[in-house]
């Protein structure tokens, strides 16, 4: 089969290797489509060290859609034929990908193939938005709205609060933020977020969430948040350089994590079928985060 490897930063190869074979317990996905997840991206650039990820050779990818083409002897509910998206699968800029049920559900038959690719997200940031206790009291501030802030804004205002503001450089995702729900925005290029929040939110914002991958982001958080309010880390990934803990102590800021990883398997399938049946009712238009198709192995079925 056709897949890619990554050679070094910047360097993917195109290279042939076998088919893979499920498992007795596997099943096998031919891939119609895969995100280009932020993770990717910075592997790809060399700004991440894919070892933290996975094994040596380095397939990247992982946000699939595609067709089951092949079970294994003991799989039960899954056949050959469903569509279906596919999460925890680090090798899917390939024409194949082997996955475990766990990690395999079907796709809403209102849901095309090209936007099933997203379903990998949905449940770690449905979490986010609506499992770290924001209610419509709450004042929310989102920082960073690439394509999991702009979900996370989406849903965040489907689930409700008070305010719902946003910020981030570029002036194209906040229009977007707008047509999702957002109350208030930030373009961090014109505006200083502590001198916006000063005049318009004195105290802070209840809720904090973080939808960049910068770590040093959760300190600006601090001066943001309102005393006993919560920073929520969606997307912060990496070590704090001289990160005092003192300011968050003082005024009892809560550090919360909420992603699929922690909360469990039934949890973590729930809040897939909840968010897919967004799409499906036209609710969260995922087609309007779709910048770019690079690749696309037109499978007909």
């Amino acid at each position: 089969m056709l897949s890619y490897i990554l050679e070094k930063p910047g360097v993917l190869k195109k290279v042939n290797i076998p088919i893979p074979e499920p498992l007795q317990h596997e099943v096998r996905i031919r891939i119609a489509y895969t995100g280009i997840c932020a993770s990717d991206a910075a592997i790809y650039f060399g700004l991440r060290n894919p070892e933290f990820f996975m094994k040596k050779p380095f397939y990247l990818g992982h946000e699939p859609s595609g067709y089951i083409d092949k079970v294994g002897e003991k799989i039960t509910g899954l056949k050959i034929g469903d569509r279906v998206a596919c999460t925890n699968a680090w090798w899917c800029f390939s024409e194949y990908a082997i996955a475990s049920p766990i990690n395999v559900i079907k796709l809403h038959p209102d849901i095309s193939m090209i936007d099933g690719c997203i379903i990998e997200l949905l449940p770690s940031v449905t979490m986010a938005a609506i499992k770290t206790g924001v209610t419509e009291s709450h004042d929310v501030l989102i920082y960073g709205q690439g394509l999991t802030g702009l979900l996370i804004t989406r849903v965040l205002y489907l689930n409700g609060c008070k305010n719902l503001i946003v910020a981030d450089m570029f002036d194209e995702k906040l229009n977007i933020s707008k047509e999702f729900g957002a109350s208030k925005t930030i373009n961090t290029t014109k505006e200083d977020i502590n001198e916006y929040l000063c005049r318009y939110f004195s105290k802070g914002v209840d809720v904090s969430i973080i939808a960049t991958s910068n770590s040093e982001d959760i300190k600006k958080a601090i001066e943001w948040t309102r005393v006993r309010g919560k920073i929520v880390n969606f997307g912060a990934i990496g070590n704090f350089e001289n990160f005092d803990y003192y300011p968050m102590h003082k005024k009892g800021i809560s550090l919360i994590k909420e992603r699929s990883n922690i909360s469990g398997i039934l949890e973590f399938r729930k809040l897939w079928r909840e968010s897919m049946e967004l799409i499906a009712d036209g609710l969260l238009s995922v087609s309007r985060l779709r910048t770019h198709i690079f690749l696309c192995l037109n499978l007909k079925k």
